[in-house]
């Protein structure tokens, strides 16, 4: 399977990764690391080394060393442990972020336990992408959805430009999403580009990736956003299980 995984917090939770038990062995050394992406034998890895302990590791680029994993799967008594032989292909300053370093390897053989666990993960992803395509402006009214039902609080934060701006979640589909923001419509341009910060009901949260659609001003002050919104697993899996929970609710007749 050469498909990228991106292990970002949805992946890592999906798949069950230990983040604590991610490691990367260099000779006598056990450097205490966080998954960044897989594809094919290629793994990339992140650590926090300052410029002096980058200097001394890169000596390590072209030798061999060792990926150590854990992953709690649901309903597993006890995490799963895998260990990866590698070659250090690489390691660099992760650009724009000085405190964090890129470790680059091959992977002699990728463990079956590992590949079995990115396949599940990547089934997972391909699902959620047809419910994307499916359910594409099929939106959620919050005002009149419980957060318990909708699987989302109904508050949330816009970034737009070097804002951060406290907003209401008025309407949300897996495509589109619309607030409710106090502030001027001239404050976010239509077509630029945003992000937006949702909550679930026990203040987890997650970043939406999109662009200002529309922007209409309702009031002084008082403007409403609907924005495009990139694919997001999180919030694709929320409306799914909202769906779930709602068809259980409506009663079957007798």
């Amino acid at each position: 399977m050469e498909e990228s995984i991106d292990f970002s917090s949805f992946a890592i939770r999906k798949i069950g990764v230990i983040q604590s038990e991610t490691v990367l062995r260099l000779d006598e050394f056990v450097l205490h690391t966080a998954l960044y992406q897989i594809a094919g034998d290629r793994a990339l890895l992140l650590g926090a080394l300052n410029k002096s302990e980058l200097a001394f590791f890169q000596k390590y680029q072209g030798g061999f060393g060792g990926v150590g994993l854990a992953i709690q799967g649901p309903g597993d008594r006890r995490p799963l442990r895998i260990f990866a032989r590698c070659t250090i292909s690489r390691i660099s300053e992760m650009p724009q972020r000085d405190d964090l370093s890129l470790f680059e390897t091959e992977l002699k053989n990728r463990p079956a336990d590992l590949e079995s666990c990115l396949k599940d993960y990547a089934s997972i992803l391909a699902c959620l992408k047809e419910d994307y395509e499916k359910f594409k402006g099929q939106s959620i009214k919050m005002v009149s959805a419980s957060p318990k039902l909708a699987g989302l609080a109904n508050r949330a934060e816009l970034f737009a430009g070097d804002r951060a701006l406290e907003a209401a979640v008025f309407l949300v589909a897996v495509d589109r999403i619309e607030l409710v923001v106090r502030v001027e419509a001239e404050a976010v341009p239509r077509g630029s580009d945003c992000a937006i910060k949702l909550y679930s009901p026990t203040n987890q949260f997650f970043f939406l990736k999109g662009k200002a659609a529309e922007v209409t001003e309702t009031s002084s002050g008082v403007c409403q956003v609907v924005a495009d919104i990139e694919f997001c697993p999180d919030l694709v899996e929320i409306l799914a299980d909202h769906r779930a929970r709602a068809r259980a609710q409506v009663p079957t007749a007798s």
